[in-house]
């Protein structure tokens, strides 16, 4: 593979996987609306989002972290215009409500896949990745190298096909 092309590589196999997850993430979006598809979905993260608007910033529940709460929080008030109208849009079709928490949470989720890619690339210091195409969630790993931050055995002495360092 010419140098080229090997550069671009692994850019084009982790906005591909990105992708891959974000249309997964995004298929079954409207799945069993307008009901909510988790007991966490309706139990704590949309309603709390919602009261946080006349109750302040204190979620006053914390089983689950509240940063998804307050991330829905300001998803609501940016899409629906405020407390007032999301409320009123939840009392009228929470099913609207409840996809755009999916959307924002998917999309939330979806912007990990490449930071995961970039920590695992730095992790294992990757000379070069090549995404197969007979699985959509894997990444094969044609090439490692071991990190000498994360090794405690590393030998700075040793080339890393094993020679003696001059």
């Amino acid at each position: 593979m010419p140098p080229r092309a090997r550069r671009w590589t692994w850019p084009l196999a982790v906005a591909a996987t990105t992708a891959v997850a974000l249309g997964l993430r995004l298929w079954g979006v409207r799945h069993g609306l307008p009901y909510a598809y988790n007991v966490d979905e309706n139990a704590h993260f949309v309603p709390r989002a919602i009261g946080l608007f006349g109750h302040g910033w204190n979620p006053h529940y914390f089983a689950n972290p509240p940063a998804l709460t307050y991330l829905l929080h300001l998803v609501f008030a940016v899409w629906f215009g405020g407390g007032q109208a999301t409320g009123r849009a939840f009392a009228r079709d929470p099913g609207q409500v409840f996809e755009v928490a999916r959307v924002a949470t998917a999309l939330v989720s979806v912007a990990a896949v490449p930071l995961l890619c970039l920590a695992g690339a730095r992790l294992f210091e990757v000379a070069h990745v090549v995404a197969m195409p007979d699985d959509v969630h894997r990444v094969e790993v044609v090439e490692l190298r071991p990190n000498r931050h994360f090794c405690a055995d590393h030998d700075d002495s040793v080339e890393p096909d094993g020679r003696q360092k001059s």
